[in-house]
């Protein structure tokens, strides 16, 4: 594979998940090393962790997503001084001689968040070269896709990246269940958890202060969720004053307490030249056999109960539908495809 079709393969994909897959395999083909691995850093405030979320093994020349394993930066000294300084780290006197070449992953906003770990029997200075540019044109058209992928206006995801995204998390949900059945009742079952939050009279706003203002408050409102939720949960804007949330695997009571922290902070904060915004919010429990239509009709369901009855709080589908207020939902199932 030469240089320029090692470039095609790789910038062909659409979407991050096979642009990352497409990268560990491209490297993998041109290198033939022991092994790669892709780290994602699980919260980038803090920089303590990074999640394998790849690895190319050359025992059986695959690529796996299954294996998840949690790394302690502050416990890798080559982790830790790429991500210090933003370059890659080559040891050549890496385990049973071999080299650890590590390159950092960059975002839209040039911060590190995450890593490109090569292991190799040998890599000398040209390798490393085209290796490093290589790794910068992923970096250009990462970028391109992130810009594709989010709102303008908020910079939040935007409403076509849902539906992909969605998928790929019922196939975690079904991992999860699994595995909550064979823990012990005392433990704590962890979901993914679905919301959609809405402005409060936000017409009244637009209608009083103006378009811009409005575009004011929703970005207001959209460093206030960055803010509230961690870097894995997922915050689109699906289009006007209303915003979708997908909260990273947590218990019921974990997901009220994240909702409720954002019901608070909205209403405690000073927007200005208004005296006060609140939001509404209806959310639920994403099931293996969910699909993005039923999971949104359940939280759309609970959030039109909050406004209805006085708006400013937050409502679970589910608690709604165990007291009598509410009548469950029926899956969609032309919504899904049958192989």
């Amino acid at each position: 594979m030469d240089i320029l079709d090692s470039v095609a393969k790789v910038t062909e994909h659409k979407d991050k998940d096979s642009l990352e897959i497409s990268l560990v395999t491209t490297l993998a083909e041109l290198y033939q090393p022991t092994s790669i691995r892709l780290l994602k850093i699980t919260d980038t405030s803090t920089n303590t962790e990074a999640l394998v979320s790849m690895t190319y093994s050359a025992t059986n020349k695959t690529v796996s997503t299954s294996t998840l394993e949690i790394i302690p930066i502050d416990q890798d000294y080559s982790l830790q001084q790429c991500l210090a300084h933003t370059e890659p780290v080559i040891d050549t006197d890496y385990h049973d001689q071999s080299t650890r070449a590590i390159y950092p992953i960059f975002n839209n906003q040039d911060t590190v968040i995450g890593f490109i770990e090569i292991i190799t029997s040998s890599f000398d200075e040209t390798q490393n070269k085209f290796v490093t540019a290589f790794m910068k044109i992923y970096r250009n058209y990462l970028r391109i896709i992130d810009e594709s992928n989010h709102d303008t206006l908020t910079g939040l995801l935007n409403r076509k990246t849902f539906d992909s995204n969605f998928q790929k998390i019922l196939l975690e949900a079904q991992t999860i269940e699994e595995k909550n059945h064979k823990r012990r009742k005392i433990e704590k079952n962890n979901h993914y958890w679905l919301a959609i939050v809405d402005i409060d009279h936000f017409k009244h706003v637009n209608d009083t202060y103006g378009h811009l203002f409005g575009d004011e408050v929703l970005i207001l409102l959209t460093n206030i969720m960055r803010s509230t939720f961690r870097n894995n949960d997922k915050l689109y804007r699906f289009g006007g004053e209303e915003f979708v949330i997908i909260l990273s695997p947590t218990d019921a009571f974990g997901a009220t307490c994240a909702f409720e922290q954002l019901r608070k902070a909205v209403e405690s904060y000073q927007f200005p030249q208004i005296e006060k915004i609140t939001i509404s919010l209806g959310f639920t429990q994403i099931k293996p056999m969910d699909t993005p239509a039923n999971a949104i009709d359940e939280a759309d369901a609970a959030l039109y109960y909050a406004k209805k009855h006085g708006r400013n709080r937050i409502h679970e589908y589910g608690q709604l539908v165990k007291a009598g207020k509410l009548t469950p939902t029926t899956i969609n199932t032309t919504d899904i495809e049958l192989f």
